[in-house]
């Protein structure tokens, strides 16, 4: 029997009024009123549903100091053969369990015998909130709450002739706003902006580099953190032009097919999920499907990208998930595989620039070779520390080793133990049916030198673990009543 499943995706709108919330709850403690309602979890154990917070809820929550701010969901239905299918929520679905929430927080996996198909609809199921919900509309929204709940005469009433004097204040600081990430679909690439100023291209067609990559790459305040795509002769060296166009996955043994040197082609088949900016955040996913040298149709790829504004620069999230139904594939053991970068010319060793990773090791020739979870390169530009920290996600299959080099290209690699003098072969087989999955993440930064603030890649990548944990799934025994597979389930950002 076929039954109709409804699954709900929570997204938490955060919005600061710091100064306003401090201020509301010393006039709270004057009148004894209680502290604020919790309505859900920061660690993911416990469930509350509600509807959407607009701007006037949130408002509405700072005067009105224990109300609730509740949290949105988008809605997916999937008709799947199941046993034992109670009627209580299900929040969540894997490839083989399906996790139920009842009212008392209990979570009870049920076994799934088959899926047959699966539909999200792209709006929330609740009323719609702008993106980003300006602070000055909330502020200017509270203090018209507060004015309206105190006697004629006071203060707030000067407060309310002030606004007046100014022609429509909250359209003023929407008109003037020049923060804004956006993303344009060409035939061949998607061009990503920050208010009109260049931030990446994402290529997924070219005809001389066949596999997708991000190109011509800025960090926040608009320098170059990647080497002009094309080379510039007597600017740049333009030495692997077609291998090195900026940030990429590459491989260049998979089942003896080259991806790195483009003999073997990452073909794009389509947007499986449309580009869409939401705030600070930009996301999307790709299927495509790898081709042999010889034109063999080798096994399928799920990319999923976030491109997200962070503390210390922009986050490039790169998550990806190898499949076949048909045919197992072996990835080899060579130093030209894994998750790539090659800086901006300036900002090269030869140049002056610096290699650090995990490991507090500096430098090409002492990081080559070597075991980290992250390593940063980066130099000074017109006095800013510029430059990009590539990171692993500790969910990949075995921590990287490193292929670092003095003009500009590094990369982690989680396949050369053995090209690199570590140890015996690390070449992995995918069986037919299975998925492999590797998470890696990009970070852009840029600092003033003169600034008191220190450079951490270490706290940048604890900044990328936290973005990228929800994606992160734990495969536990079958006994315990948790399978999942990556390729398959929901991954959500909060």
């Amino acid at each position: 029997m076929y039954h109709t499943i409804v699954i709900s995706q929570k997204r938490t709108v955060l919005v600061f009024c710091l100064a306003l919330v401090a201020f509301q709850r010393i006039l709270q403690t004057q009148a004894g009123e209680t502290n604020p309602r919790p309505e859900h979890s920061p660690t993911g154990r416990e469930f509350r549903f509600a509807p959407e917070p607009a701007m006037p809820e949130v408002s509405s929550a700072i005067v009105h100091f224990s109300s609730v701010i509740p949290e949105d969901f988008q809605l997916t239905t999937s008709d799947t053969e199941v046993s034992g299918l109670p009627s209580e929520l299900l929040f969540n679905e894997g490839d083989f369990s399906l996790p139920a929430g009842w009212p008392s927080i209990q979570r009870r996996a049920i076994r799934s015998l088959s899926r047959s198909e699966r539909k999200t609809q792209r709006l929330s199921v609740t009323r719609s909130v702008p993106a980003r919900v300006m602070p000055q509309q909330i502020a200017e929204d509270v203090l018209l709450r507060i004015a309206q709940q105190q006697p004629a005469g006071t203060a707030f009433d000067k407060i309310g002739e002030a606004n007046a004097e100014v022609e429509n204040p909250v359209q003023t600081e929407i008109a003037t706003r020049v923060d804004r990430l956006e993303c344009n679909e060409k035939q061949d690439r998607l061009i990503i902006t920050n208010s009109g100023r260049a931030v990446a291209e994402y290529v997924f067609r070219d005809e001389k580099i066949l596999r997708p990559y991000f190109s011509n790459i800025y960090a926040p305040g608009g320098l170059r953190v990647t080497r002009n795509h094309p080379p510039i002769a007597g600017i740049d060296a333009v030495d692997h032009d077609t291998m090195h166009p900026g940030l990429w996955l590459a491989f260049g043994d998979i089942s003896g097919s080259d991806f790195w040197r483009n003999k073997g082609r990452i073909e794009h088949l389509r947007f499986s999920a449309a580009p869409s900016v939401n705030g600070d955040r930009l996301t999307f996913t790709t299927e495509s499907r790898l081709i042999t040298n010889d034109g063999l149709n080798l096994c399928q790829l799920i990319s999923r990208y976030i491109v997200a504004r962070r503390p210390t620069g922009w986050l490039i999230v790169w998550d990806a998930a190898f499949h076949s139904d048909e045919r197992e594939f072996t990835f080899g053991d060579q130093e030209e595989m894994g998750f790539g970068a090659r800086v901006a010319t300036p900002l090269t060793e030869k140049r002056g620039g610096q290699i650090v990773n995990s490991q507090g090791q500096t430098k090409a020739a002492n990081t080559w070779g070597q075991p980290a979870t992250w390593c940063d390169y980066s130099g000074i530009v017109e006095d800013q520390n510029v430059g990009i920290t590539l990171m692993a996600s500790p969910s990949n299959v075995r921590e990287s080793w490193w292929h670092n080099r003095d003009y500009g290209f590094f990369a982690a690699n989680l396949f050369a133990r053995a090209a690199m003098k570590q140890g015996d072969r690390s070449a992995l087989t995918v069986k037919r049916g299975e998925t492999f999955r590797v998470v890696f993440g990009s970070l852009l930064h840029s600092s003033p030198v003169s600034s008191t603030a220190t450079r951490d890649p270490a706290a940048a990548y604890a900044d990328f673990l936290t973005l990228i944990s929800p994606w992160i799934i734990l495969l536990v025994d079958d006994n315990a009543g948790w399978t999942s597979d990556p390729l398959d389930c929901f991954h959500v950002i909060c």
